[in-house]
């Protein structure tokens, strides 16, 4: 397992740089071989961190692996106002999330150029984003990028640890924390590997295991926690994090099977104790903030950017500036955001998309079809119900381009819209809904549906369904056999070149190498040599993918 290696190889740079802490350690007094572990509660206390982190995603894209790397930088700031009460401290926290940067696209070996844009291969956007908590000495929950979805989660996940047990520690104890957030269940388990004094602070070597799972709705979209790893250096001087060194790993199940693999670095860039002029300042502009966003919502949009602008330039040198740009962002996408549609304006755009997304997809046109998906989520969330309706009631063309758009859309109840559309009586709104069902790839698609399409009497229908197995079907899933024996008819006696090489291309994703004879006598059987090289892919695939299973032999 990849998460598995990650956390091998943390756990071999942890011993390294134990061994290099020993080297530099200065002797340790007395008192400091045991350490209570508490976080910083002290006023004015200003920090800036800056995360890095590298994301890889490979998924099977067909006959070849896809494996896209992205980058991206967050600086974090903490600011600690006041203390409400004793034992507590109220911090102002913002993280800026810069846009990510895409390192590289590759389809096998092949590397795209140039490579897509980030959001063309839906990563999140950039973002700011501010706000108040209290913490105490011993809870200090962390905020993480809003990168949103399994990613988000799973940072929470492994930054949100400095919530330290009772009692003084020494090397070599271990603890463990509970994690219940809203996306995950599981544990953190930790270890204080060393502790030494160096350059008048005593700092500590804490290594952690993060264990579970996700929940809710991050669970319910397929995806699943391999495991999360990390170094922390904590200066018990200061009682703040100074280095963090995390890698995890996470999955997407399914027929398309995602792999996720991230590595996450956290440093101290600046720590100091700010004058009471300085600290007095930063606490008038978080108050004139609140202001701004009660502006944003209250009101005109012209009066709230001069609002914004007005901030700006009385506080030119405000750490928060960046979330008020964001602000300023989203004012503007209020001014500028189009009005609705008319349902010929609907109609219109989907017809013409959906010519962009078939020239797209018989070109190979990698960049194209991105550009195109991104139109269809967009029209997918924001006219959902319009869709349904123009589902439910318009022409079979119609009818046939709203399915395939709802294909693109988040919402889980799209499944069941779309289910209902493959067994419309029109042969042209089930193929489309099928394939809307190929694009949305969920492991809940009805099989006893998806068989009954795979002999459906029009071949489009049933080409679309085998694309819709290839999709919804994990190879390792009980009805993974019983699909392969429809497959493996469709390769052998269905007339439609269409089908048998879709059917091909089905089993090159959920065959067996029981499957490769009958493979071997459909390729025999075909003429064209287009439709030899099909079948000859999918035994290739099927070949590579059981050695790989079996260690090569």
């Amino acid at each position: 397992m990849i998460g598995t290696k990650s956390a091998r190889r943390l756990r071999a740079a942890a011993l390294a740089a134990i061994a290099l802490s020993a080297a530099l350690a200065h002797p340790l007094r007395a008192g400091e071989r045991q350490i209570r572990l508490l976080n910083d509660l002290t006023p004015n206390r200003f920090a800036t961190y800056r995360i890095e982190r590298t994301v890889r995603r490979t998924v099977q894209r067909g006959s070849f692996v896809e494996t896209c790397t992205h980058a991206r930088r967050t600086d974090h700031i903490r600011f600690h106002l006041e203390e409400p009460q004793p034992g507590h401290v109220k911090v102002a926290q913002m993280t800026i999330d810069h846009p990510a940067r895409v390192l590289a696209l590759l389809h096998g070996e092949k590397r795209i150029v140039p490579a897509p844009e980030p959001e063309e291969l839906e990563i999140a956007a950039g973002s700011a984003r501010l706000y108040t908590e209290a913490q105490t000495a011993r809870q200090a929950p962390l905020l993480v990028p809003a990168v949103g979805g399994a990613e988000q989660v799973m940072l929470a996940a492994l930054l949100d640890f400095s919530h330290w047990p009772e009692g003084r520690r020494q090397k070599q104890d271990a603890w463990e924390r509970t994690i219940a957030l809203s996306g995950f269940r599981g544990v953190q388990r930790f270890e204080l590997a060393d502790i030494f004094r160096k350059e008048g602070q005593t700092l500590l070597t804490i290594t952690m295991q993060v264990e579970g799972s996700f929940a809710g709705s991050v669970g319910e979209l397929g995806y699943a926690f391999d495991s999360g790893a990390a170094i922390l250096t904590w200066s018990s001087t200061r009682r703040e994090l100074v280095l963090f060194q995390g890698q995890a790993a996470y999955r997407r199940k399914g027929a398309d099977a995602e792999q996720y693999d991230v590595k996450v670095d956290l440093a101290l860039t600046k720590s100091e104790l700010l004058d009471e002029e300085r600290a007095g300042q930063l606490r008038q502009q978080l108050v004139e903030f609140t202001a701004l966003l009660d502006a944003r919502d209250r009101k005109p949009p012209r009066e709230a950017l001069a609002d914004c602008d007005a901030f700006l330039g009385r506080w030119r040198d405000s750490p928060w500036s960046p979330a008020v740009d964001q602000l300023i962002d989203q004012i503007h996408r209020k001014i500028r955001t189009p009005p609705p549609l008319s349902e010929a304006e609907l109609k219109d755009l989907l017809a013409k998309e959906l010519i962009r997304w078939q020239a797209a997809t018989s070109s190979s046109n990698e960049a194209e079809r991105m550009k195109s998906a991104g139109v269809y989520r967009t029209l997918a969330e924001r006219y959902r119900p319009r869709l349904i309706e123009l589902l439910q009631r318009g022409e079979p063309s119609v009818r046939a381009t709203a399915a395939f758009a709802l294909g693109f859309g988040t919402s889980p109840a799209n499944l069941a819209t779309l289910q209902a559309a493959a067994r419309d009586s029109d042969a042209t709104v089930r193929a489309w809904a099928t394939y809307a069902l190929a694009v949305r790839k969920s492991a809940e698609t009805d099989a006893a549906l998806l068989k009954a399409l795979l002999s459906d009497r029009e071949a489009n229908v049933r080409a679309r369904a085998c694309q819709a197995v290839a999709a919804c079907v994990a190879a390792t899933s009980a009805e993974a056999e019983s699909f392969r024996i429809v497959l493996i008819e469709r390769v052998l006696r269905d007339r439609s070149d269409a089908v048998r090489s879709r059917a091909a291309a089905a089993l090159a994703q959920i065959g067996t190498r029981a499957d490769i004879p009958a493979l071997r006598r459909a390729k025999k059987r075909e003429v064209e040599p287009a439709m030899r090289q099909i079948v000859q892919s999918a035994i290739d695939v099927i070949e590579r993918r059981s050695k790989a299973a079996t260690g090569g032999s």
